[in-house]
């Protein structure tokens, strides 16, 4: 069997297919008006010889839209509730969860002919065994982004240096993420296998695992806010740290994008400086961090020269720069956002743009192969602003995005400061300062004329100030591929569990312009 369909909406298909008791992703009544309304499209959409089963599937989705049409429009742009999407879902879930084997190619395009004609044939030949999921092709510089990751689509963004690849998944157990090149002969394989159950099916997916001469991709751990002097920190670190001390042996590098401190005049340097030595001890470099309005401002304000104190700044000897890390092939870009403008808001000056673009230059010189490098800036303020369309929150736990008055915080001229990004080919920015943990994918563009996109990733408060919420972001690429993954992480403050909220995979490219 097959089945056509946006790469968006896998997570939904990851769900619909798993037998395995799972909440429901986080979907709006958009969303899943929108899925249903796909599979009415019976002729289009829906591959098999048995013309039974495609009036099956289009007849449930029709009556599942008909039966929870209302509660689906009650809410069009906020997650419903999951017993709604549990119950829009149910019917449709009793059908795709009958097949042992699901298939599922990603990063293809218009150009993989063949591997799209060997999908169909796959679809015909697998028969009520397996079920083809093909998603539409979508231009190279699109982003994936999905909330609540299944098991099966995590692998996706765990393998960025895979794409374009074919996601294997058994209905209970196992998958395999393999090269485009690998999946005709995994599928064989697994074919001989129909008559045996699943558990033959993960079998031969776990030995074929242990086959691929898989290449490690680069892996940062991206902090921000921390907060050190407030009860939230004192009362998170112990746990917040002994957790990062399971997961920091597989990251190659840490990032902290500002607010280490919550005021200057309650700076907590003990509490911080052994945070930053269990992170360079468990890390094979010590971590990066440039600075927030918190750690040169008392309570993060200032007006003029009223409340300024910069020890800390002395303290780390921070300036805006350039670190370039030839083992994970990438340049980092350190600005400072809080060296001007009043309350808590921020800007990146000319003067300093000027600063970093005169070291970049002189460290090529020195070094010619960094041209060649990813290039990632760092900066506290968010450089794209909020807008009050963001009502659908990454992390878990938030009923809603709190706006507040973006003219108190925001990044002053952050449209020169993006467009200078654009023009270095810098295509992602870590930054903090908001406490939300965020997402933006933006064309940038000067007197109309397409620079590049650049997407800004945006950490939430890891020590819980103001949220409940613990949070980290891991980044993930591999230079070589040209793709790279951020994974967005939560926990509450209760340290019961963290999970993975959000996912998004950028397809675009990495190679940079030297100058």
């Amino acid at each position: 069997m097959g089945y056509r369909f946006e790469l968006r909406d896998a997570n939904i298909v990851a769900y619909l297919s798993r037998w395995l008791t799972e909440e429901p992703p986080r979907l709006t009544g958009e969303d899943v008006q929108r899925f249903l309304g796909s599979l009415q499209n019976a002729e289009s959409n829906l591959i098999s010889a048995d013309p039974s089963w495609i009036y099956r599937v289009s007849q449930t989705a029709m009556e599942s839209r008909e039966r929870y049409g209302l509660e689906l429009q009650a809410g069009p742009y906020q997650p419903l509730d999951g017993a709604t999407v549990e119950h829009a879902l149910s019917g449709l879930r009793d059908i795709f969860s009958e097949f042992d084997l699901c298939i599922l190619p990603v990063g293809l395009d218009e150009r993989n002919v063949r591997m799209y004609s060997w999908l169909r044939d796959a679809a015909y030949s697998s028969g009520s065994n397996a079920i083809v999921l093909m998603p539409s092709p979508i231009g190279d510089s699109e982003s994936l982004q999905i909330f609540d990751p299944l098991p099966p689509i995590k692998a996706i963004a765990d393998n960025p240096e895979i794409w374009p690849g074919v996601l294997f998944w058994a209905k209970g157990k196992g998958e395999a993420f393999v090269p485009a090149a690998h999946a005709e002969e995994l599928f064989i394989q697994l074919s001989r296998e129909f008559d045996h159950g699943v558990e033959a099916l993960s079998a031969v997916m776990d030995k074929y695992n242990s086959t691929l001469d898989g290449v490690r991709s680069n892996q940062i751990l991206h902090l921000s806010d921390l907060h050190f002097g407030t009860d939230e920190a004192q009362h998170h670190e112990a746990y917040f740290e002994t957790w990062l001390g399971h997961i920091l042996p597989a990251m190659d590098r840490v990032v902290i994008t500002g607010d280490v401190f919550d005021s200057t005049r309650e700076v907590d340097f003990w509490a911080f400086d052994r945070f930053y030595r269990a992170l360079s001890n468990a890390c094979p470099k010590d971590p990066i961090l440039v600075p927030g309005n918190h750690d040169q401002r008392v309570y993060g304000l200032k007006f003029g020269k009223l409340g300024e104190d910069t020890r800390f700044l002395s303290r780390i000897a921070f300036h805006p720069g350039v670190l370039a890390d030839d083992d994970l092939r990438c340049v980092f870009l350190l600005f400072n956002s809080s060296e001007g403008q009043d309350f808590a808001r921020g800007e990146v000056s000319i003067d300093q743009r000027r600063r970093v673009a005169t070291q970049l230059l002189t460290e090529y010189k020195r070094s010619p192969q960094i041209a060649e490098y990813s290039r990632i800036a760092l900066v506290h303020h968010h450089p794209i602003p909020y807008s009050p369309q963001e009502a659908r929150p990454i992390q878990k736990g938030l009923k809603g995005l709190f706006m507040g008055n973006e003219k108190y915080i925001e990044m002053r001229d952050s449209e020169e400061f993006l467009k200078w990004c654009a023009k270095r080919d810098v295509p992602l920015i870590l930054h903090g300062h908001k406490h939300l943990p965020r997402h933006r994918l933006e064309g940038i563009f000067e007197n109309g004329r397409f620079l590049r996109e650049i997407t800004a990733v945006g950490c939430g408060a890891s020590l819980g100030k103001g949220t409940g919420r613990l949070a980290y972001n891991v980044v993930k690429w591999h230079p070589e591929a040209e793709r790279w993954s951020a994974k967005f992480f939560s926990g509450p403050i209760d340290g019961s569990e963290f999970s993975e909220d959000f996912v998004t995979l950028y397809r675009g490219t990495l190679e940079n312009r030297p100058g």
